[in-house]
């Protein structure tokens, strides 16, 4: 949380040390590929928002250990309504395992594979919005889709509710810009970064 807090102030600090250019300079629309963390965080600190209970569950002779594999990865696009507000949607997605121990024997018992998506609705707001930076805030939601499947059992398709908050991002560049964000919500919840295009 101290790293996440100092981001943001070097962030801000940053964005307002930089001038402002013309809106008729500014490009409109934007597309970009992302990809975030996955952090331990993001599977067991965020189970209050999960919209899966099941997925992290323990019981008397069972124990479940969730393993995120690779980053999640998504692509983006956004459309300016006006000079600072701007609206898209998302789409990511990520694999990961549950391996079942037997808490006695310390010994796998199974492992499940889920294959995840989600595909969010987001509007974001930028405080600066020039043509080479963007620093915003803003929020995704959505609907989630887990495809689950074990040695042994049928395959499951479980859908959800997704959501994301973004409390600080930034974007720097001018046609391929980079950008960081901080998100927070049961799809994402780590650093995110990411490389875009604008038209």
């Amino acid at each position: 949380m101290k790293r996440m807090l100092t981001t943001v102030l070097l962030v801000i600090a940053a964005a307002h040390l930089l001038p402002q250019a013309a809106a008729q300079d500014l490009r409109r629309d934007e597309l970009i590929l992302s990809f975030a963390l996955p952090t331990e965080m993001m599977f067991y600190g965020s189970n209050y928002y999960n919209p899966y209970p099941d997925l992290y569950y323990s019981y008397e002779s069972r124990y479940v250990d969730f393993t995120p594999h690779f980053f999640v990865t998504g692509i983006e696009y956004y459309h300016f309504v006006t000079e600072r507000i701007k609206l898209g949607g998302s789409a990511n997605y990520y694999i990961a395992t549950e391996d079942y121990y037997n808490p006695v024997e310390a010994e796998v018992q199974g492992t499940r594979y889920n294959n995840i998506v989600f595909l969010l609705g987001q509007a974001k707001y930028c405080y600066k919005h020039t043509d080479m930076v963007q620093v915003y805030s803003g929020v995704g939601l959505g609907a989630t889709m887990r495809l689950e499947t074990m040695k042994g059992t049928r395959a499951a398709l479980k859908p959800g509710f997704g959501f994301e908050v973004v409390p600080i991002g930034v974007e720097i560049g001018k046609k391929f810009p980079v950008y960081m964000d901080i998100v927070f919500g049961n799809t994402v919840f780590s650093y995110r970064f990411g490389i875009g295009y604008r038209f």
